[in-house]
Order: C-alpha cells, then sequence, then structure tokens
C-alpha cells in the first residue's frame, strides 16, 4: 500500500481497432454509488489485468506481427486461387479459346 503522503500512480493502455467512448469513475463515485459485489468483481477482475508497460509492448508487437503473417499467408492463398481459376478458365492468353464440338454463334458450324 502506498503511504498516505505519496499517491499511488496509475497507469493504462487502451487500444482499440474501431471508435470507442471512454467514461470514468472517480474514486468517491465509485465507493459510494457502486454496491460491493460490484466493486469487489471489478477490482478482481481489474488486478488479473494489470500488465507493465514491457508486457503491453509486447502484447501490441505479437498482436502486430500476427497481423502481418496473417496477411501473408492470405495473400498466398488468394493468389493461388485466382491462379487456378485462371488455369481451369476457358479464356487462355486474353482470348476466348473455342470448346470442340460447339457451334460459333455467326456461322452455325462447328468450331
Amino acid at each position: 500500500m502506498a503511504d498516505r503522503g505519496t499517491p499511488p500512480v496509475y497507469a493504462s493502455s487502451i487500444l482499440t481497432s474501431t471508435p470507442v467512448l471512454c467514461l470514468s469513475l472517480s474514486k468517491y463515485d465509485f465507493i459510494h454509488q457502486i454496491d460491493t459485489a460490484t466493486q469487489a468483481l471489478i477490482l478482481g477482475f481489474s488486478s488479473t489485468h494489470d500488465m507493465d508497460d514491457h508486457a503491453i509492448r509486447a502484447s501490441i508487437a505479437k498482436t502486430f506481427s500476427w497481423e502481418v503473417e496473417k496477411r501473408k499467408a492470405l495473400g498466398h492463398v488468394i493468389a493461388e486461387s485466382a491462379e487456378r481459376r485462371r488455369l481451369e478458365s476457358p479464356r487462355l492468353n486474353g482470348r476466348m479459346e473455342p470448346k470442340a464440338n460447339t457451334l460459333t454463334p455467326l456461322t452455325g458450324r462447328a468450331g
């Protein structure tokens, strides 16, 4: 516990990928407006999720690294899928190849 003359220092970092509304509650209101069971629940939850600055930065780096690797993997999958579709398509070298035993629309003869 901190000495009465020295207030404790609390630091929190929050990262979001979408806009958020952040509200704060004074310690006085927390103690006087929230019932004791809810206070215990919130305090128990927050104490298990406290991370120091190094842990927060490591978590961010891990998440960023995963996002980069995920994009690379998805890029390879999408490129392979597009190549497979291109090779399976009747359109090769930028022009349509007529299928055997099909009638051409202008002459009515087999192509």
